[in-house]
């Protein structure tokens, strides 16, 4: 039951691990052979490697491949592992029969369905989308002690605590062939760890003083989903209580995790504004403020003293060099005046323009210059750390979610997930076994008639049997007596011919001979004229038959020309989808294949818990299914299709034009010879039937 060679939960010291752990299977508690748990610490804590996750599944129809022992092959996958869909109560060993893949906690205690027992849980829509709108620009401070941990002290007295979370329903509104686990999709937080959280938290006193009624832990679920995405949930007035986790602690307390399921399909449904703008409620993310300190590059002016080549003559050069030497003798006294003329200016121009070019050298020179430097310096500041922001994911990608080293919200959101996909599955199933049931019931009265059809040809054809052997008995009987007959005939006569000549005898012969070749020839042309007569009357009444078809076909060409159009019967095949829809919930993962393996629809009946396996393999018969064929799939879109009679009308071609008369021949056209006459040389009166039969020709040929 629990998989081959297990002695205890999850493998590890003190029992010999289990078959699939052996093989690469992976090591969680009571996983039968074929229930493909991953490796990795599994539920109790065994070591090893998470298994990456394979696509190509999707909720309870994950393929798993299995493994032979002593190194054998890959086989094909058993039949698909389902349990019951009204199993409220669910204990850690059914949990990971039904949910191999999960990482569990190891406190974890049960699960508790509460939607099994609440019909309104079977009422939620999805298909009506909402107006929520995932703004990651806009945030909400949480407090700075949000994620810090409550010390425990050892020698506390064991409280139990009490957890509200909601799922957030926001469908996919499209047109687009989707399967329904793509298009229901719920909004989530997600952590830096990429990991699925639902939006709530712990009962605090100030959401009432009873937790475990469900109005207080309605108000902890508005109260943390406000705090944690800006999001009233007040304006929702009912609130469907679907999933609850328990677990067990250390100190022997138990912390109880429930799970809601408001009404935002009413509260938030998608409306339009005065302007046709769709109205928008903003779901924000979470963010903590804390002191940080940062490294930051400042930019600051500084002079710096730069060394620069200059151009310079030679002969100025050494100029300059004396009069700073004699500035530096002479500190302190005045400098000469200067005075100079117009001519003497004018002068020296004329001697400089007149003097040889003179040589040109570079000459170091030191400048201060400003320059800006940048610096990093230490500031403390004030910065938003995200802790969630919202997300929305399907329903599909939900349920497939990765919880290797997840907390045990985000396990929690899962088996939230897995419900909801089973209650669908279960809307389904109901809806499945009712159309097999209306199809068996078809198939059942399609037999019966049929089965009675057979015997009342059977009877009929006892009937025809008994007359025929009747008939058959009195032309026996017939052909005896008259064969006894002329027996007797034939003994009298030879009596007769004793006493006779042989010539008399011979003579008589002749004659009965004649007599009888006679008889035979009367009954040969007797035979040839009913045969005659029989031909006739089956020629006549072809003849008439046809007549009748050939009338009615004119009728209705005149009827047809009269109305201008055609009417064609033309038999087309349509499909509800409405009746295929229940199908292809279990078609997955697109829904859009037209088959279901028989293993999958079978253990989908099973799973409803109200039919026998003679049942089942009765109302698969109906289907076009065989018990003996387990490859067989299940054809819905065959069983869901219908055909339809449609009236075509086809227009009618425009009726020929009649030919115009033909023309007179002329004068010189060629005579007709002696005793032939001509068409002008016809009498009047012949030429005038022509013209009334010319239109009747026409007509005929219209």
């Amino acid at each position: 039951m629990y998989g081959g060679y297990q002695r205890r939960p999850g493998g590890g010291k003190g029992g010999v691990r289990p078959f699939q752990q052996q093989h690469g299977r992976g090591g969680g508690p009571m996983r039968g052979p074929g229930m493909g748990a991953p490796r990795g610490r599994g539920n109790f804590g065994g070591k090893g490697m998470p298994m990456p996750h394979r696509g190509g599944g999707m909720g309870r129809f994950v393929p798993q491949q299995q493994y032979t022992p002593y190194g054998g092959g890959v086989h094909q996958p058993l039949a698909e592992s389902f349990f019951p869909f009204l199993s409220a109560e669910r204990k850690l060993p059914e949990l990971c029969k039904r949910h191999p893949r999960l990482y569990y906690s190891h406190d974890l205690k049960q699960e508790i369905c509460h939607w099994v027992n609440n019909n309104e849980a079977l009422e939620i829509p999805t298909d009506v989308a909402t107006s929520f709108f995932l703004n990651n620009e806009q945030s909400v401070v949480l407090p700075a002690d949000f994620e810090k941990k409550e010390d425990v002290k050892d020698d506390a007295k064991p409280v139990d605590k009490y957890s509200a979370r909601v799922m957030l329903l926001s469908p996919l509104k499209t047109d687009e062939k989707r399967h329904t686990m793509q298009k229901v999709r719920f909004v989530v937080a997600q952590n830096i760890k990429t990991q699925m959280v639902p939006f709530g938290g712990e009962w605090a006193p100030e959401d009432g003083e009873d937790p475990t009624q469900e109005s207080t832990l309605i108000n902890t679920a508005i109260r943390h989903t406000k705090a944690l995405c800006g999001l009233d949930l007040s304006p929702c007035k009912k609130w469907l209580k679907f999933t609850e986790v328990q677990y067990k602690r250390k100190d022997g307390a138990t912390d109880h995790t429930v799970i809601f399921v408001p009404d935002v399909w009413t509260a938030f449904a998608e409306t339009e504004g005065e302007e046709g703008e769709k109205k928008k409620v903003d779901v924000c993310k979470a963010v903590v403020k804390e002191e940080k300190e940062v490294e930051e590059e400042v930019e600051e002016e500084v002079e710096e003293e730069v060394e620069k080549q200059v151009e310079v003559e030679e002969e100025e050069e050494e100029a300059k060099e004396e009069e700073n030497k004699e500035e530096k003798k002479e500190e302190g006294e005045e400098k000469p005046e200067e005075k100079k003329e117009e001519g003497e200016e004018s002068e020296k121009k004329e001697e400089e323009a007149a003097k040889p070019e003179k040589k040109k050298v570079m000459k170091t020179v030191k400048e201060m210059v400003k320059k800006t430097v940048k610096k990093k310096v230490t500031v403390t500041k004030e910065v938003e750390r995200m802790v969630f922001k919202p997300v929305e994911i399907t329903l599909q990608a939900l349920v497939d979610h990765n919880t290797y080293e997840s907390g045990e919200a985000t396990v929690e959101g899962v088996l939230f997930a897995a419900a909801f996909d089973e209650m669908l599955s279960f809307l389904n199933a109901k809806k499945v076994l009712k159309t097999l049931r209306k199809k068996k019931k078809e198939t059942d009265d399609q037999a019966a008639a049929l089965k009675r059809k057979r015997e009342e040809e059977h009877q009929e054809r006892q009937a025809q049997l008994l007359k025929q052997r009747e008939e058959y008995e009195g032309k026996r009987r017939k052909v005896e007596e008259e064969q006894k007959v002329k027996e007797e005939e034939k003994k009298q006569l030879e009596e007769e011919e004793k006493d006779m000549d042989e010539e008399e005898v011979k003579k008589r012969k002749e004659e009965r001979a004649k007599a009888e070749a006679e008889a035979k020839a009367k009954e040969m042309e007797e035979m040839k004229a009913k045969q005659e007569e029989d031909r006739k009357k089956r020629e006549e009444d072809l003849k008439a038959k046809r007549e009748e078809e050939e009338a009615k076909r004119k009728a209705q060409d005149e009827e047809d020309r009269a109305r201008g159009y055609r009417i064609v019967k033309q038999t087309t095949t349509h499909v509800n989808e409405e009746l295929a829809a229940p199908f292809q919930y279990f078609d997955k993962p697109t829904g859009a294949s037209g088959q279901i393996r028989r293993d999958i629809i079978e253990g989908v009946l099973h799973a409803l818990g109200e039919l026998t396996q003679r049942e089942v393999d009765s109302l698969l018969r109906s289907a076009g299914v065989q018990a003996d064929r387990t490859n067989t799939p299940l054809f819905y879109r065959r069983l869901a299709s219908y055909t339809v009679v449609e009236e075509k009308h086809i227009d009618l071609p425009p009726e020929p034009k009649p030919e115009p008369p033909a023309e007179e021949k002329k004068d010189d056209e060629p005579m007709a010879e002696d005793g032939e006459e001509t068409k002008e040389d016809k009498p009047a009166e012949e030429g005038a039937a022509e013209e009334e039969a010319a239109p009747a020709t026409e007509e005929e040929a219209v």
